[in-house]
């Protein structure tokens, strides 16, 4: 994973076929409910937060410290062929399956040819 500043450009897979995208994005150590996933004009944006720690009271003394909190952010521009109502999501051990179905008129059709 990328990093620029306090945020983390994670790695993304993309892959397309004839019925829409998927976009596989690694994001291990992060809880489903700190994913805010959303497209706006065209563009679909993945942020996260991570908490920082808040009471080093209760935390063990670091011997070592190498895991800083930090934000995920990403955006794609997404193709007018895709149905936005339909997109959705699915974590699975820390990847991200994003799902970004073709509008149905875009999609190939095959017309079968009947005999009269």
């Amino acid at each position: 994973m990328n990093t620029n500043g306090n945020t983390r450009v994670p790695r993304v897979d993309v892959f397309g076929n004839d019925n829409g995208y998927l976009l596989l994005v690694d994001l291990p150590g992060i809880d489903k409910s700190a994913i805010d996933l959303k497209v706006d004009d065209g563009v679909l944006s993945l942020l996260t937060e991570q908490p920082t720690e808040t009471d080093a009271d209760e935390q063990p003394a670091y011997l070592r410290h190498e895991h800083w909190p930090s934000n995920v952010a990403r955006r794609f521009r997404v193709p007018d062929d895709i149905d936005a109502d339909a997109i959705s999501a699915t974590s699975t051990n820390g990847v991200l399956h994003i799902t970004l179905p073709k509008l149905a008129k875009v999609q190939p059709k095959q017309i079968s040819v009947q005999v009269s």
